[in-house]
């Protein structure tokens, strides 16, 4: 494994390159949800899901944008 690491805008970035598989997911859905609403993290039984977040709408941080993908 190979760690790397540079300034971008001011911020440090991290790269971890590493020899892994390829998995391909399908979006499902995508909604908004408040910032406390910790649920939309936790696990889904007998579903292989990612799910992905970040603020909106942008600068601010008052909701979460949550988009889950199913690996096809």
């Amino acid at each position: 494994m190979k760690v790397t690491g540079e300034k971008f805008a001011g911020f440090k970035t991290r790269a971890i390159l590493a020899i892994c598989k390829s998995y391909k997911y399908r979006v499902i859905e995508s909604f908004v949800a408040k910032p406390n609403d910790s649920w939309v993290m936790g696990q889904v039984r007998d579903r292989d899901l990612l799910t992905l977040q970040t603020c909106t709408p942008v600068p601010t941080f008052e909701k979460r944008l949550i988009v889950r993908a199913e690996r096809i």
